[in-house]
Order: structure tokens, then C-alpha cells, then sequence
């Protein structure tokens, strides 16, 4: 169910009639349902691996702060950081690594063996942002920078939300879990600025993204025979189409949450008008970019400090072969 279809529509104008109607608590009730029959929607099957994920994240994290010593902790959170990476691991990348080792040893055998190995399966919808934010929450209570969540529906409603699941943002718990413990009411400058963040994500997304695409994949599927020039146009399309496509989903998704009453992180802030690779990227999926350099680059750089520069070459080589292998 993509946001730019008339079945999300009508799933999300039914959604926020009920969510308003209801008392103010029971609200998150609501929408964890609604998020539900979201994963539902596509193949119930998709449901079991998100509820997987959020139980053992809820129930390590209870664990992580009743924990009675380091050492303690340090075994919970591995066990279950490890756990939830398996799972990521075995859904989205069993198929790549098997076909790839399949490609390398034909290649360099010279024979032509069928990879056995194929699973098939479809990654459950927004398996890597459920991961990110599950790890995410685990290594705050591990420093005890957080409190671990004791309300279970919150904390699943907290990793489950529909409105963020399919591109973004990596929400994080310290943000999003006390606004479920308020009464979040319906404002007209909540709806109105939440309506026009989404139209605008759509105008994006199916007046650029979409229109751009058009050409880009005439081009690039005939690409023999176009000139280099036009090659190089397509790119530049290419570029923008790419950016409008997902910050259109970024604001759909920052809209629609808003006129449920949520805020969400902010996702982009005009990348393509930085100044330099580093602001591009201080710009682009910021959620992801904090996340990452706050859970891996920061610690590996302060970990390995004694090496001088070479840590923060190290650091960097480290987290971009991480970001290349999710993408």
C-alpha cells in the first residue's frame, strides 16, 4: 500500500476519523492497529518478522536496565543485538551473498553452478528501519543515555508506525515515545501545515519523480544508442528524480504523522544545495546519517583515538561498508 495510491487514502481519511473520535489515551491503540493491518496488507506473512523484532527489543531492553552489573548488560545487549541482525541479515542479504558467491566461483572456476541456496523470500516491508531503530534504542539503554519503555503497546507503536515505515525517517525513542504519553489533540495548524507537507510530498513524487523517470529509463535502456551528452542529461535527471522520489516519501511520511498528531525527525534540509560532500551529506537522510554516525563512526573513531588520523580514516572506511552493503 503506497501512500501515492487511492487505497492509502482511504486507509489513511478512515484512520485519522477514528483516531480523533477516540478519548485522547487510547489513541496509540488506534493507530498500533492500523499500523498492523499496514504490514497486513501487503501479506500478513509480513507482520510476523516486525512483531518478532519488536518483542525482542522490548523484552532485551527490560533486561539491559534491570541488568545488576556490567558485564550483565554488556551479555544482554550483544545477545540481542546479534539476534536482530540475524534476522535483517537472513531476510534482505541471504539471496545477494549466495548469488554472489554463486557468480564469483562460476566466474572463477569457469563452470556454471546453479546457487541451491535461493530462499526467495521477500524482506518483510521496512525490515531495515524496524533493525535501525530497534539497535538503536538497545545501545542508548546500554549507555544509559534512555530509560527502557515498560509499556509494550507504546514501544511497538513506537517501531510499527505505518506512516514511517516504507522510506523513513529512523525515528528515535527518546523523541517519539513521550508523545504518546500525552494527550496529542487535533490543531487546524497541525492539520493544515501536515496536509500541505504531504501534497507536497506527492507533488514531488508524481509530478517530479515520476515524470523524470519516464525519460531516464528510456534512456538508460537504450543507452547504445544515445550520445554521450544525452547519457550525461539522464544522469543529471537521474540525480533529481532520485532526491524528489525520496524526500517526497520522507515529507509524506512527516505530514501524515503530523496530522495524527506526532512529529517526526526531519529528513532532508535541501541537499542538493550544499556546498560540500560533507554538508551533502550532513543534508541527506539525516536520520540515517545521525544514526550511523552516532552509533558507528563516533564509537569506532573514539575507540580507536590512539591511531591519530587513522581512526578517522578507519572509522569512515568501516561505516560507508555498512551503508553500501544496506543500500
Amino acid at each position: 500500500m503506497v501512500f501515492n495510491s487511492i487505497t492509502f487514502l482511504v486507509f489513511f481519511v478512515c484512520t485519522l476519523l477514528v483516531h480523533y473520535l477516540l478519548p485522547a489515551k487510547y489513541r496509540w491503540i488506534w493507530v498500533l492497529a492500523a499500523s498492523t493491518f499496514f504490514y497486513a496488507f501487503a501479506k500478513p506473512s509480513f507482520l510476523l518478522v516486525p512483531v518478532l523484532v519488536t518483542v525482542m527489543a522490548y523484552f532485551a531492553g527490560l533486561q539491559i536496565e534491570k541488568a545488576e552489573s556490567d558485564k550483565k548488560k554488556q551479555t544482554f545487549f550483544n545477545i540481542s543485538v546479534v539476534a536482530i541482525v540475524l534476522v535483517l541479515v537472513f531476510f534482505k542479504y541471504t539471496d545477494f551473498f549466495t548469488s554472489a558467491f554463486t557468480d564469483f566461483f562460476n566466474l572463477v572456476s569457469g563452470k556454471q553452478v546453479q546457487n541451491n541456496f535461493l530462499l526467495r523470500i521477500a524482506a518483510p516491508l521496512g525490515i531495515s528501519y524496524i533493525t535501525f531503530q530497534a539497535i538503536g534504542y538497545l545501545i542508548e539503554l546500554k549507555r544509559g543515555d534512555e530509560k527502557a519503555e515498560k509499556h509494550f503497546g507504546h514501544f511497538a507503536t513506537y517501531i510499527l508506525l505505518f506512516t514511517k515505515i516504507i522510506a523513513g525517517p529512523v525515528e528515535r525513542a527518546h523523541h517519539f515515545l513521550p508523545q504518546l504519553k500525552t494527550n496529542r489533540q487535533l490543531t487546524y495548524e497541525n492539520f493544515v501545515n501536515g496536509a500541505r507537507q504531504m501534497l507536497w510530498g506527492l507533488f514531488k513524487k508524481l509530478v517530479i519523480a515520476d515524470r523524470l523517470s519516464i525519460y531516464v529509463n528510456a534512456v538508460y535502456n537504450n543507452y547504445e544508442h544515445h550520445s554521450g551528452f544525452t547519457l550525461l542529461f539522464a544522469s543529471v535527471c537521474y540525480t533529481f528524480q532520485i532526491y524528489a522520489d525520496f524526500s517526497g516519501y520522507t515529507d509524506m511520511a512527516l505530514g501524515l504523522s503530523r496530522m495524527l498528531g506526532y512529529e517526526l525527525s526531519p529528513n532532508f534540509s535541501r541537499p542538493l544545495l550544499a556546498k560540500s560532500v560533507t554538508e551533502f551529506w550532513r543534508k541527506w537522510h539525516i536520520s540515517l546519517s545521525t544514526w550511523f554516525a552516532d552509533y558507528f563512526y563516533n564509537p569506532i573513531a573514539i575507540a580507536k583515538r590512539d591511531w591519530g588520523q587513522w581512526a578517522v580514516i578507519y572509522a569512515c572506511f568501516v561505516t560507508f561498508t555498512v551503508l553500501g552493503f544496506w543500500h
